[in-house]
């Protein structure tokens, strides 16, 4: 039985088939530009398409002008860069480039050597749009930067007690103004439905925002946003996040285990509360210890743990499982010992990397009542609609006693 997510992504690109394929071979944008200097030859105009495929088109300058051609379904995020390539301090210079919000029809750009900074951009109602948000948003951005300034001018005194609380006390005034410019890109979004940039800047939030909040936002788009590159990224990010988010029924699946039996997910409906766990034998985490104790503690009861190994091309999950102790769970491994990548079930259950490990609590029902977030804490971000382990074992204690 085909899970709906699978069948609505199916949808979706289909829709985006049938939307890329009308007449891409005639260019529906024409970027006509100026660029005053010496040292720059040519241009590169970067963005995705409706398929999310990097497109890269060069222009070369002639006579201090140049053009550009080519095809976009809605209006789009785009950089524009010259062949510049300067290094200062170490450091990347980005002088020469800009970003720019390309949109059909015909636009134009005046671009000054070492100084794209302040291009003039015209024919792009999402340009606009943005310049008019960047406007208003300017003072708390100066802010910023004098507070940024600040820091630097007292870190270079010296790493003192007295010196880094006050960087730590400047760093909340900077987080605070980070915050007044999401509020006020939020508020823009909201009050502006029939703006493309209120879909791109919806998109670029996303993953801090909850499914209700996103299908909020969504809701107030007019046909054609909501049809835009961007729009169409939030709706099917919004269709896998709910597909595998608490209060969804888990998407039901059939693989061959470990022991090259097959193995169905829903042969525990109605029997069994079940932890699902995407992991990967090179992961660093202690999640194993945890779960075999409420393995040991509710498997009586009828809980049974079932992992799916990420690992690609190795037979290395198997040494971990001995070693963890974790052979009376199930195991899944899609990829252990295939010449190509398969990662369906991460598509359904809207893994976005490894480490840490995931964890998913589904009830006998076969509904997700909890998404948890492994034990690595340094240089992962938790998201929105995932607990940690402690939540996990209050959940489980909550459902068990109600077995």
């Amino acid at each position: 039985m085909k899970s709906i997510v699978a069948l609505l992504f199916f949808i979706f690109l289909v829709n985006i088939t049938a939307s890329a394929q009308k007449k891409q071979a005639v260019p529906n944008y024409i970027l006509r530009g100026t660029f005053t200097g010496k040292h720059g030859h040519a241009l590169f105009l970067d963005y995705k398409d409706s398929n999310g495929k990097r497109i890269r088109r060069k222009a070369y300058i002639k006579g201090g002008k140049f053009i550009v051609k080519g095809w976009i379904s809605s209006p789009v995020y785009a950089t524009l860069m010259s062949d510049i390539k300067v290094i200062l301090n170490n450091k990347h210079d980005v002088s020469n480039a800009t970003e720019m919000f390309l949109s059909p029809g015909e636009m134009t750009v005046s671009l000054h050597e070492n100084d794209f900074a302040h291009a003039k951009i015209t024919g792009s109602q999402m340009q606009d749009d943005w310049d008019y948000l960047i406007k208003q948003e300017n003072p708390i951005q100066q802010n910023k930067l004098s507070l940024y300034n600040e820091s630097w001018k007292i870190s270079a005194g010296g790493n003192t007690p007295k010196n880094h609380a006050a960087v730590v006390a400047i760093g909340n005034k900077i987080d605070s103004c980070d915050e007044l410019v999401k509020q006020m890109d939020y508020q823009f979004a909201f009050t502006h439905p029939d703006s493309y940039l209120s879909a791109y800047l919806v998109n670029n939030y996303i993953e801090e925002l909850t499914l209700d909040t996103i299908e909020m936002y969504y809701n107030t788009f007019s046909p054609s946003i909501k049809n835009s590159i961007a729009g169409l990224s939030i709706h099917k990010t919004f269709v896998y996040r709910k597909a595998s988010a608490p209060g969804s029924t888990a998407p039901l699946f059939t693989k061959t285990d470990i022991n090259g039996h097959p193995f169905k997910l829903q042969s525990f409906r109605d029997k069994n509360y079940v932890i699902l766990v995407f992991w990967s034998s090179w992961c660093q985490c202690d999640d194993y210890q945890h779960l075999n104790q409420l393995y040991k503690k509710y498997h009586a009861k009828g809980l049974e743990i079932v992992g799916i190994s990420t690992d690609f091309g190795t037979t290395g999950w198997k040494d971990t499982i001995n070693k963890h102790g974790t052979k009376n769970w199930h195991h899944i491994a899609e990829n252990v010992g295939t010449s190509k990548y398969n990662n369906i079930l991460e598509v359904m259950y809207n893994i976005d990397s490894m480490p840490p490990s995931t964890i998913f609590l589904i009830d006998k029902k076969g509904k997700i009542i909890g998404r948890y977030y492994g034990s690595i804490q340094q240089d992962y971000e938790r998201r929105i609609d995932e607990g940690t382990l402690n939540d996990l074992d209050k959940k489980l204690a909550q459902a068990m006693s109600n077995n």
